[in-house]
C-alpha cells in the first residue's frame, strides 16, 4: 500500500479483558500502524472496569465510549424488545455520524453483539468485515437472525473456529463469505514457571499438592459446577485441589451464590479456591497442573484451552466446539463427554496420578500452541483479509 493508511473504525462489545477483549487488543496492538489507523467504540451501557480501554490508552490505541446497543438477553422478552429497538436506532444513528465524519474504509464488528455497527456500514455503504466469537445455541430464532444477518450485511465473516463457522451455516448454509482465522496468543508470555511458588504460597497450597484449574467468567455456560461435580468424585485423592478464578457477567451474581452451594453440597470447603477475576492469568497456569476447560454449551474457540497449551500444562475439556480443534484427545490432554462428570473425574485421577503424563502431555500441547495458535499468524491472517475487503470494495 502506498498513500495514507487505511482507517478501520472497530465496534466492540464489552470493556473487560476476558476472550474477546484480548484478541481485539491483540489485533489492534500488533497491526501495523503505517497502513492502519484504527478508532474504537466500546460501550458504557452497563458497568465496566475499564480494563480494556486502560490497555488501549497504554497503546496509544484511540478509543471512545457511547450508549451502544448492545444485544443482551435482557432484551429477548416482550418488555426488552421494545427497548432495544430504540436504543438500537440511537446507536446506528450515532455510528452513521462517526463513520461519515472520519471516512473511514472499513468497519470491523468486533462479536454477534455489536448489531448497529454491520447496519451502519451498510447505511453508509463502507466495507463491513464482523468478526464472530460465538457459538450460539438457544433461543433459535436469535440465532437464525444473526446468522442471516452476519452473512448479509458483512463482507466477509471471520469466524474463530471450524465449530463457529458450522454454526453460522446451520442457518445460512449457502453462504460463501466465511472465512476461520484461529485466534492466536503471545506462546512465549505464558510459559512462567517461576511464579508458580509465589501463587502457590498466596493461596496457601503446597507444592504437593496437583491443582486442576479453570479460568473465566463465571455462569452456567462455562461449567463451573459441572467441574465441582467431578471434583465430588475425587475426594479421596487426598492432594488433589481445585482453583475456578472469575467474575460473573453483570446481572449473574446469583451464579457466584450458586457455585458456593454447589461446594457445600458435594463437601469441598477444603479443596477448592475461588478467586475474583485476575489479570495474571500466565501465573495462575504457573500455579496449576492440570487445566479444565468444563463449558457446558459449546466453547466458540476456548482461549483459556490454548494459553493452557502455551503454558505446557495438559487440559481436560469437554468435547464440543472450539476445543475439539485445539485439543488432541490422548496426546495433549482429554476430550470428555458434557453429560458425564465421572469420566472427567477418571481423567483428572490419571494426570493426578502421573507427573510423568502431565509432563508429556504439557509438552505436546505446547508444542501444537506455538505451530497453529500464535499471535504473529492471527495478526497477520486478519490484517490481510481486512486489506483485501477494502481493495476489492474499491475496485468494484
Amino acid at each position: 500500500m502506498t498513500g495514507r493508511p487505511y482507517r478501520g473504525l472497530c465496534v466492540h462489545s464489552s470493556n473487560e479483558l476476558y476472550g474477546a477483549d484480548n484478541i481485539l487488543y491483540s489485533l489492534l496492538s500488533g497491526r501495523d500502524s503505517a497502513q492502519w489507523d484504527v478508532h474504537v467504540i466500546l460501550p458504557n451501557d452497563v458497568p465496566y472496569r475499564g480494563l480494556l480501554s486502560a490497555k488501549f490508552s497504554a497503546s496509544g490505541i484511540p478509543w471512545e465510549e457511547m450508549k451502544l446497543a448492545v444485544l443482551r438477553r435482557r432484551y429477548y422478552s416482550l418488555l426488552g424488545s421494545p427497548k432495544y429497538s430504540v436504543f438500537f436506532v440511537h446507536s446506528v444513528a450515532g455510528l452513521i455520524r462517526r463513520i461519515r465524519r472520519q471516512c473511514f474504509n472499513v468497519v470491523h464488528s468486533n462479536t454477534f453483539a455489536v448489531v448497529p455497527g454491520a447496519v451502519a456500514a451498510r447505511l453508509t455503504k463502507t466495507p463491513h468485515v464482523w468478526h464472530c466469537h460465538e457459538i450460539i445455541v438457544s433461543p433459535r430464532v436469535v440465532r437464525r437472525v444473526l446468522a442471516k444477518l452476519a452473512v448479509s450485511l458483512s463482507d466477509v465473516v471471520v469466524a474463530v473456529s471450524e465449530a463457529v463457522r458450522n454454526n453460522i451455516l446451520l442457518d445460512a448454509p449457502a453462504a460463501s463469505n466465511i472465512r476461520v482465522v484461529y485466534n492466536g496468543i503471545d506462546v512465549n508470555s505464558f510459559l512462567r514457571p517461576e511464579h508458580r511458588s509465589t501463587v502457590r504460597s498466596e493461596f496457601g497450597l503446597s507444592n504437593e499438592c496437583v491443582v486442576a484449574g479453570t479460568l473465566g467468567r463465571l455462569s452456567y455456560f462455562k461449567g463451573q459446577t459441572f467441574l465441582l461435580e467431578a471434583a465430588s468424585f475425587l475426594k479421596n485423592v487426598k492432594n488433589v485441589r481445585f482453583m475456578i478464578v472469575g467474575d460473573p457477567f453483570f446481572g449473574q451474581e446469583y451464579y457466584y451464590k450458586e457455585i458456593l452451594s454447589r461446594i457445600r453440597r458435594f463437601g469441598l470447603e477444603d479443596r477448592v479456591i475461588l478467586s475474583n477475576f485476575r489479570d495474571d492469568a500466565a501465573s495462575l497456569y504457573a500455579a496449576m497442573d492440570i487445566s479444565v476447560s468444563p463449558s457446558i454449551l459449546p466453547e466458540p474457540f476456548g482461549l483459556m484451552v490454548v494459553e493452557s497449551m502455551a503454558a505446557g500444562k495438559p487440559v481436560v475439556a469437554t468435547d464440543q466446539g472450539g476445543p475439539r480443534e485445539m485439543v488432541v484427545d490422548g496426546e495433549t490432554g482429554y476430550l470428555v463427554p458434557v453429560d458425564d462428570a465421572s469420566v472427567m473425574a477418571d481423567r483428572l485421577r490419571l494426570l493426578a496420578e502421573s507427573p510423568d503424563l502431565r509432563r508429556q502431555m504439557g509438552e505436546a500441547g505446547r508444542r501444537r500452541a506455538e505451530e497453529l495458535f500464535t499471535r504473529e499468524r492471527m495478526v497477520r491472517e486478519f490484517w490481510t483479509l481486512m486489506e483485501e475487503v477494502v481493495q476489492k470494495r474499491s475496485a468494484g
